[in-house]
């Protein structure tokens, strides 16, 4: 049975994939734990919601990527 080669981690670099700062991690966790539990209370209007939000979404985006067509930014 041959034995396999492991390759060594380069810790050159070790701060590059460090972990996200407690206080976003919590902050995310206070912004998605009360829309989790609307989701699951009222299943039907959170979803329509969630079309209107995308809808919006695209909308805006069309309309930003129009105005930038029209009159472009001078700089």
């Amino acid at each position: 049975m041959k034995r396999h080669r492991v390759a060594r981690h380069d810790n050159a670099r070790p701060y590059d994939h460090r972990p996200a700062p407690p206080a976003l991690v919590s902050l995310a966790l206070v912004l998605v734990a009360p829309a989790a539990v609307f989701a699951v209370a009222y299943p039907l209007l959170s979803a329509l919601l969630a079309v209107v939000a995308a809808v919006a979404l695209v909308g805006l985006r069309r309309e930003t990527e129009l105005v930038e067509r029209h009159w472009p930014a001078r700089g």
